[in-house]
């Protein structure tokens, strides 16, 4: 379970034969690789000293500095953005500039790919809700039933007309509401395609899914 929780919020947990065993230059470039920051050492100290183990700071420093230098470049920024993963601010000032490049790019073909998803999902619960609107009207004017009785004061047949009224103009609102989901998903697209062509033309991989 502790492993588990480590793994949910992040935390730099170590079992006691890795704090005894422990690389500290290996875990602070790993670190840095990963785009960690430096509060993580705290969290070793934590759990190493239990086992009266003390993390090497100097050693941690120097490799965590040489793992951001992988992690600090477009392809580190371009991976992180387009996973969805939060940039932490870890990277040197002069190093900044081009993970953000990168880190940008992935940001917006990932967005661009949620928004066709989610124009998606609307499209596909618009037409299911007008399915379902013309199976009840369908059921109201063609009834298997035809008992007309009524125990209310109006006539069954104007309460039925204003059903089917109200009914109709429920359709129409949804109808126009897909034609309006249909135009925003070919604008996705082509936002989509545009932020492909970006991410391309800086030389990472991409495909069109759309």
């Amino acid at each position: 379970m502790l492993g588990v929780a480590s793994l949910l919020c992040g935390c730099a947990v170590m079992s006691e034969s890795e704090c005894l065993t422990a690389d500290w230059y290996a875990v602070g470039e790993r670190d840095g690789q990963e785009g960690r920051p430096l509060a993580h050492l705290a969290q070793y100290h934590d759990a190493c000293s239990q086992y009266g183990v003390y993390p090497d700071e100097d050693a941690y420093s120097k490799g965590r500095d040489q793992g951001l230098m992988v992690y600090c470049t477009e392809d580190g920024g371009y991976h992180e953005g387009r996973v969805g993963l939060g940039y932490r601010g870890v990277c040197p000032a002069i190093l900044e500039p081009y993970f953000l490049e990168g880190y940008n790019v992935g940001i917006a073909v990932r967005e661009t790919i949620e928004s066709v998803h989610r124009v998606d999902y609307e499209i596909h619960s618009t037409r299911e809700e007008i399915k379902e609107l013309e199976r009840e009207i369908g059921e109201i004017e063609s009834p298997e039933d035809e008992d007309t009785s009524d125990n209310g004061d109006r006539p069954p047949a104007d309460r039925l007309k204003d059903n089917l009224n109200e009914m109709y103009r429920e359709l129409g609102r949804l109808e126009a509401e897909l034609e309006r989901l249909q135009d925003e998903k070919v604008y996705a697209i082509v936002a989509y395609r545009r932020a492909v062509d970006v991410a391309r033309s800086m030389g990472f991989y991409e495909r069109y899914e759309y």
